[in-house]
C-alpha cells in the first residue's frame, strides 16, 4: 500500500503548488515564479492549502482562501473560496493519480482545516458544466455542495457549516470593442494560476506577429476593480466570442487569430 501524507502550504514546499498542475512543462515552469510571489502575499492574507503526497511523490494540491480576497467574480460573507484543485494526471513522473480518492481526500481535509483554524462558516467552490477532468461541478455535488448560482458552463456552489447567506457572482458586463477590419483579442489572467500566464505569453507572442491587424488587450484581474467592473477572473474572447484556451499548439493560435481577421471559420473549431 503507498503511504499517503497531507502537508500545510507553508514556504518549504512553495516550489511544488506553485508549479500549475504539477506538470512538467519547462515553459509552463517560467511563470511558477510569479505564482509564488503571489502566493506569499496571499498567505499573508489569509490563505491556506494542502499538499498531498504518495510515497513522497506529489499527488495533488488544494488552495482556499477568504472569499473577499479571492480571485473570483464571487461575492460572499464568512466564506472560503477553493480557488483551485488539482490531482496528478501525467503518465511522467509518479504516473497519474485519479481515481484514487485524492480529491475527495483534499477537500476533506481543507474543509476540516477551515473549520478548525478559521472563522468561516463554509466553503465556497466554483466548478464547470462539462466532461472535461479539471473542476467539473458535479465532483463537489458528490461531496455534498449546493449549486447557488451559475453563469453559462460556471458553476458557484457551497457547502455551510453554520448559517451563513449563499454567495452569489457578479454578473459578466464584459463588451469588446471591435474595430472594422481588425482582430480583437481580449485576454483576462490572474498571477493565481500559471497557466493563464503561460498562454497569455504565447497569445501575445503570435498576435504580434500580425502587427496592426490585431488589438490585443491584457486585463489583470488581480486588480479587484477590474474583476468587479467586468465579472470575469480569466478568459479569451476573440472578436467578442469566448475561446477555450486550452493546449493549443501555436499554429492553432495563429490560425484562430486569422480566421478572426478574415471573418472566417477556424479550421481547429476552438471557438465551438
Amino acid at each position: 500500500m503507498p503511504l499517503v501524507r497531507l502537508e500545510q502550504l507553508n514556504e518549504n514546499n512553495l516550489d511544488i503548488e506553485s508549479c500549475c498542475c504539477l506538470t512538467y512543462d519547462q515553459e509552463l515552469k517560467k511563470d511558477a515564479e510569479t505564482k509564488k510571489k503571489w502566493l506569499r502575499t496571499m498567505m499573508r492574507r489569509g490563505l491556506r492549502g494542502l499538499l498531498l503526497f504518495e510515497d513522497d511523490a506529489p499527488a495533488g494540491f488544494i488552495e482556499y482562501q477568504p472569499i473577499s480576497l479571492a480571485p473570483c467574480p464571487a461575492t460572499g460573507e464568512n466564506l472560503y473560496f477553493i480557488n483551485c484543485l488539482m490531482v496528478h494526471i501525467w503518465d511522467l513522473g509518479p504516473g497519474s493519480m485519479q481515481g484514487k480518492g485524492y480529491g475527495r481526500l483534499l477537500v476533506e481535509a481543507a474543509e476540516k482545516d477551515v473549520m478548525e483554524n478559521t472563522d468561516a462558516k463554509g466553503i465556497v467552490a466554483w466548478g464547470l458544466d462539462h466532461e472535461f477532468w479539471f473542476m467539473p461541478h458535479t465532483f463537489f455535488q458528490h461531496l455534498g455542495y449546493k449549486v447557488v448560482d451559475s453563469d453559462g458552463p460556471r458553476m458557484l456552489l457551497v457547502k455551510k457549516f453554520a448559517a451563513v447567506p449563499d454567495p452569489s457572482l457578479r454578473p459578466v458586463t464584459f463588451e469588446p470593442e471591435l474595430e472594422a477590419g481588425k482582430a480583437a483579442v481580449d485576454f483576462f489572467y490572474s498571477n493565481q494560476c500559471p497557466y493563464r500566464l503561460y498562454q497569455l505569453r504565447r497569445w501575445r507572442k503570435v498576435a504580434e506577429e500580425f502587427d496592426d491587424e490585431v488589438v490585443f488587450r491584457e486585463y489583470k484581474t488581480d486588480k479587484k476593480p477590474v474583476m468587479d467592473e467586468f465579472g470575469i477572473k480569466s478568459g479569451l474572447f476573440v472578436n467578442g466570442e469566448e475561446v477555450f484556451a486550452g493546449p493549443m499548439t501555436e499554429e492553432e493560435i495563429r490560425d484562430k487569430i486569422s480566421a478572426a481577421i478574415n471573418k472566417l471559420d477556424d479550421d481547429f473549431g476552438w471557438g465551438e
